[in-house]
C-alpha cells in the first residue's frame, strides 16, 4: 500500500507528476519493463521522492489504478450519456467514433486504460480493474441502450449482451489507437478504415440474424 492517502485526495504536484509520468510509461513500455530509477528520471526528481511516497512499484500502480478507476468513471458516464441518446443504430455507432469523445478524455486517461489492459494479464489489481469499471460497468450501461433500439424496433431482437461487449471492445481498440498518436507513434492500422468495417461487420450481422440470441 502507498505510504500517503490515495491520489484524488492528494494536492501534490510531485505526487501527481509521478503518477502521470508511471501511467504513460506502464503504457507504452510495460510494468515489468520500467523502474523506479527510470520514472524519476523522467519527472526530474530524486528517486528518493518516490519512495517518500511509495514502497515499490507494486504501491505505485495502486495509486494509478485508484486514480483511473476514479477518473474512468466520469469518461464512462460521459459515453453512456452520448450513446444513449442515440435514436438508431447508426448513430449508436458513430457515437463511438467522435472526436468529441477524444476531447471529453484526458490523455492521461488514455495512457491509464492503455496500461490497465496491458496490465490485466500481469497483475492482480489490474485485472480487477479492468474487470470492473471497462468491462463489467461499460458493457452493462452500452447493452441497456442496444435493449432500447430493440424496443424501439431500430434492430431486431438480439444477444445485446454480445452486442454491447463487441461495442466497448472497438471502442477500447479506437483508445488505444489514440494512445499511439498522443505518443507520437504512427499506428500500425488506419483506425478510421477499421472502424467502418466494424459498423459494416455489426450491421450485417444484425440484417442476416446472426447475433440474435438462439443462434449464438
Amino acid at each position: 500500500m502507498s505510504k500517503k492517502k490515495p491520489v484524488f485526495d492528494c494536492d501534490s504536484d510531485t505526487q501527481n507528476k509521478i503518477l502521470d509520468t508511471a501511467t504513460t510509461l506502464f503504457a507504452l513500455k510495460g510494468f515489468k519493463a520500467v523502474t523506479l530509477k527510470e520514472i524519476a528520471k523522467k519527472v526530474g526528481i530524486k528517486i528518493a521522492s518516490i519512495y517518500y511516497y511509495y514502497e515499490d512499484k507494486d504501491a505505485l500502480i495502486e495509486d494509478i489504478l485508484l486514480r483511473f478507476g476514479e477518473v474512468y468513471e466520469q469518461a464512462n458516464a460521459w459515453l453512456h450519456k452520448k450513446v444513449k441518446s442515440a435514436k438508431t443504430l447508426d448513430e449508436m455507432l458513430d457515437s463511438l467514433y467522435d472526436r468529441d469523445y477524444s476531447e471529453n478524455i484526458s490523455p492521461i486517461l488514455l495512457f491509464g486504460m492503455a496500461m490497465t489492459i496491458k496490465e490485466q494479464h500481469n497483475h492482480e489489481s489490474a485485472r480487477k480493474y479492468a474487470f470492473e469499471y471497462i468491462y463489467k460497468g461499460s458493457i452493462n450501461n452500452v447493452k441497456e441502450s442496444f435493449d432500447s433500439l430493440i424496443e424501439s424496433g431500430e434492430i431486431p431482437p438480439s444477444d445485446t449482451k454480445t452486442l454491447a461487449t463487441l461495442f466497448i471492445f472497438c471502442v477500447m481498440a479506437y483508445n488505444e489507437l489514440s494512445v499511439f498518436e498522443l505518443a507520437g507513434i504512427e499506428p500500425p492500422i488506419d483506425n478510421a478504415k477499421t472502424f467502418l468495417g466494424f459498423k459494416k461487420l455489426m450491421k450485417a450481422a444484425l440484417s442476416q440474424g446472426i447475433l440474435q440470441e438462439d443462434e449464438l
